[in-house]
Order: structure tokens, then C-alpha cells, then sequence
């Protein structure tokens, strides 16, 4: 049988192992720290926003942000990798941030993997 795919926040974490839920808990409290009235929204795609989630499928988390400035885009998604690394989470999520714009033009392009973000892509961010 197929896993059921989530369509909200509730859905997703019911497929989130609890040190998933610890780092997404983790990041989007140092987001607010450091980033604050930056964030947009967060979206998982891919696997887990499909209702797979295990350890041989990445997180895919893409966090759309309301600056369009690389060197921002940059920073955000790094402090992804750090909150893992500091908080000893070992979920190795793969974090992307961009604005809503850039993505639009990215999907219009057929550039991957974000041509799916729109289709299954699951908001985590209230």
C-alpha cells in the first residue's frame, strides 16, 4: 500500500520521527532569532512531503524567504545544516531558501527538483 500523502503541518509530523520534529522545531526558532519577519514560509517536498520518510530519503526542506539576496539564501539554509550539527539532530536535511519569485521563474524553466514544490510541497510554517 501506498503511504498516504500529508496536506498539513499535523499530517507531515505523524511521518516525522521525533528528532525530525526536533530539528524543525530547532531551526524555525533560530530562523525567527536571526532572520526576524524574513521567513515566508517553510515547505517540505519530496519524499517526506510524499509520506516517505525514512533514512534513505532526504528531507527536503525549502524555505521561501522575503529578501531576494543570495548571500541571504545562503546564510538561511546553512543555518539549517548547523542546527543539525549543533543539536546533534543527524537528520542531514537538505535546505534550500529563495524567494517565491525566483522559484516561480525556476518552475516555469523546468529547473529540478523544484518543479515539484508546487505540487506536493507541504507548509510548516504557521
Amino acid at each position: 500500500m501506498l503511504p498516504r500523502k500529508p496536506t498539513t503541518l499535523e499530517d507531515l509530523k505523524k511521518n516525522l520521527r521525533e528528532r525530525e520534529q526536533a530539528w524543525l522545531a530547532a531551526y524555525r526558532r533560530r530562523l525567527e532569532e536571526q532572520f526576524p519577519g524574513l521567513v515566508q514560509d517553510i515547505l517540505f517536498y519530496g519524499p517526506y512531503a510524499q509520506g516517505v520518510s525514512d533514512m534513505d530519503v532526504d528531507m527536503c526542506v525549502l524555505v521561501l524567504i522575503k529578501q531576494d539576496d543570495r548571500e541571504t539564501e545562503k546564510a538561511v539554509a546553512y543555518l539549517g545544516y548547523s542546527v543539525d550539527s549543533e543539536g546533534n539532530f543527524n537528520v542531514a536535511p537538505s535546505v534550500r531558501a529563495s524567494t517565491a519569485e525566483r522559484l516561480l521563474e525556476e518552475e516555469k524553466m523546468g529547473y529540478p527538483p523544484f518543479v515539484n514544490v508546487s505540487g506536493d510541497g507541504v507548509s510548516v510554517y504557521d
